[in-house]
């Protein structure tokens, strides 16, 4: 078991984009990135709506399940949403949108539109 940390959340999207899928560890980088992430939620708000790339974004799809997973954030969930919108590349774009429909699956239907 690899043990990873990361100190922030470009840290953690550039190790994955480096990474090759054959010494991939996906759940403990997902955990971990994940982990990042929550230490400062409202941070990583500010970095997804404001300074993450398209490339990151296909990515960090993976991060946000794991994040929704761990902390149910209706705040987190409607600013990666905004975001995925606004992704240019159609490919990236479609990929984003498969993503966030396994966010949005955390909520209750009622809860979520």
């Amino acid at each position: 078991m690899v043990n990873l940390k990361f100190s922030s959340i470009r840290e953690a999207l550039h190790f994955r984009m480096t990474m090759s899928e054959d010494h991939f560890f996906v759940e403990e980088y997902w955990d971990a990135a994940a982990d990042c992430c929550l230490k400062d939620l409202k941070a990583t708000e500010d970095f997804v709506a404001n300074e993450i790339t398209d490339e990151e974004m296909y990515l960090f799809g993976e991060v946000a399940d794991t994040i929704l997973e761990k902390k149910l954030d209706r705040q987190f969930y409607d600013v990666y949403k905004e975001r995925v919108l606004k992704v240019k590349d159609e490919y990236v774009k479609s990929n984003c949108l498969i993503d966030l429909k396994h966010c949005k699956d955390y909520f209750p239907p009622e809860e979520i539109s």
